[in-house]
């Protein structure tokens, strides 16, 4: 497929992006997806390759734009597993606390769990959690952001 075939493939947006208006993903953001050479590949890895050229399959393509349909290859940059999760983390989309699918404490539930005097085993029982939840809670291992901030507010007193 030539750069030509594939960009007429695609429509501008208002932000600059280029979005696949092919098949998409049922994933979350419908990722662009089109048969090529006789099988289903992503719309974007397929963009980034087109303009810059083979690269290391084990990479990934990457959005400076955080748009799953879009295909210019000015907003697509490559990076691992690592840099991908710290992309994210950086941009905000990573759900942590309470707005995480698995937590099953709220961040007042954590407050408890920081000042109380309560034992781990006390606490774990009456919040529904184990007892290495409270404990690594409380040292700050889990629920770090929380832990930091109430650290400030008893240094601050």
């Amino acid at each position: 497929m030539t750069k030509e075939a594939f960009q007429a493939r695609l429509c501008k947006t208002p932000t600059g992006c280029l979005e696949w208006m092919g098949m998409r993903a049922a994933t979350r953001g419908g990722y662009g997806q089109l048969i090529y050479e006789g099988r289903t590949v992503w719309a974007h890895r397929l963009s980034y390759a087109l303009h810059f050229g083979p690269y290391d399959q084990r990479m990934m393509v990457l959005h400076k734009c955080d748009n799953p349909p879009c295909c210019n290859p000015e907003h697509l940059f490559l990076g691992d597993g690592k840099m991908n999760m710290q992309d994210a983390k950086r941009k905000g989309r990573i759900a942590r606390g309470e707005y995480h699918p698995g937590s099953k404490m709220t961040e007042k539930d954590v407050i408890r769990i920081l000042k109380s005097s309560e034992t781990v085993a006390e606490l774990a029982r009456e919040l529904n959690v184990s007892r290495s939840t409270v404990s690594l809670t409380r040292s700050g291992v889990r629920w770090k952001h929380v832990y930091d901030r109430v650290q400030a507010e008893k240094a601050n007193g």
